[in-house]
């Protein structure tokens, strides 16, 4: 059995507990540091998605992309469910249930929901993600069963520059984000160019050397204070930051692929382990119920915007934490 990669689990625990903060900002240039850490965070659990899906045997990529894609889907099924039942007794309480529930009768939302991932009507805005890699493995069957990965490898500079492009387009001007955040735009580009990193791994058996490694985490400094600063400071009133989102991203991952072994300090090792995707699931519902308890006790502005962010991480990670204890019971039993 293969180690785990320590280093990895590290950077995904960093890039879960920094997506809570994607959607509980905290106020300033800190809030929008630590919101494009969560988004180079999300860009490097799509690039891990594509590298472990490769198989040097094109038809076993299939079997496994297909594995995970029934495996993930039973997941986004439970999530929706539990989204739906909150959001059900929210609206209840609110007085709104029949307005929202009328909303269902649309079809463009189901469009929207089933194709784009545009689960906001439940508050699932990060579900998208699940929806993505849903698509992202039915079209890696679809590459896996052509045998066309070559093809699809030559086409990710071109799907990059459609993300950069998109994504560009919907932070500078406010359009819909769902234009960057779906299939083909926001996931498939990435999890391909980690398919690809998995391919060159494998056809170079040579251990970098610590000269390399040093080259990537100076690359990987660079690239994230580019990043800090493209968010802080727009050029023309133009977001630039998604090309530095992407490479701190996949500098990140290069350099958890060189040094695997880093196993200090051990809490977020088993965090971005065990409760880095559940983390990644949950947190959205459990800060809409804690704000909304905290607007309906007065909870000011300041309390809103400073102890909330710290408090849904707190309590997603402990809810992660507890559900990993049930599914773990639950899987030593059978």
């Amino acid at each position: 059995m293969k180690e785990k990669n320590k280093t990895l689990a590290i950077l995904e625990a960093v890039a879960a507990i920094c997506v809570v903060l994607v959607h509980f900002q905290f106020p300033g240039a800190l809030g929008r540091i630590l919101c494009a850490t969560g988004v180079a965070g999300v860009i490097l659990f799509l690039l891990a998605s594509g590298y472990f899906s490769y198989e040097s045997d094109q038809a076993e990529t299939g079997r496994r992309v297909m594995k995970r894609f029934w495996r993930n889907l039973r997941i986004l099924i439970c999530v929706v469910a539990l989204y739906f039942a909150v959001t059900a007794i929210e609206k209840l309480a609110q007085g709104s249930f029949g307005q929202w529930i009328e909303g269902f009768k649309s079809p463009t939302l189901w469009a929207r929901m089933i194709f784009l991932g545009d689960f906001e009507i439940i508050h699932g805005d990060p579900l998208w993600y699940m929806a993505a890699i849903l698509y992202s493995y039915l079209l890696f069957a679809l590459i896996s069963k052509a045998r066309a990965f070559k093809v699809a490898h030559a086409a990710i500079p071109f799907l990059l520059a459609l993300r950069i492009g998109m994504e560009t387009y919907t932070n500078s001007f406010g359009a819909d984000w769902h234009l960057s955040g779906n299939a083909i735009v926001g996931a498939l580009p990435i999890m391909l160019l980690g398919h690809w990193i998995a391919q060159r791994r494998s056809q170079n058996s040579s251990e970098p050397g610590d000269k390399t490694t040093t080259l990537t985490a100076i690359a990987l400094a660079i690239s994230l204070a580019l990043m800090y600063v493209s968010v802080n400071v727009r050029v023309a009133d133009l977001d630039l930051s998604q090309v530095f989102k992407i490479s701190s991203a996949t500098l990140a991952f290069l350099l958890a692929l060189q040094k695997p072994g880093l196993s200090r300090p051990a809490f977020l090792v088993f965090v971005g382990s065990a409760l880095g995707v559940w983390i990644y699931l949950l947190h959205y519902i459990i800060g809409t119920v804690i704000k909304d308890a905290m607007i309906f006790y007065n909870a000011g502005d300041l309390a809103i915007n400073w102890i909330l962010p710290p408090i849904v991480i707190v309590t997603s990670v402990l809810v992660a934490a507890l559900l990993n204890i049930v599914v773990a019971k639950k899987r030593s039993d059978s």
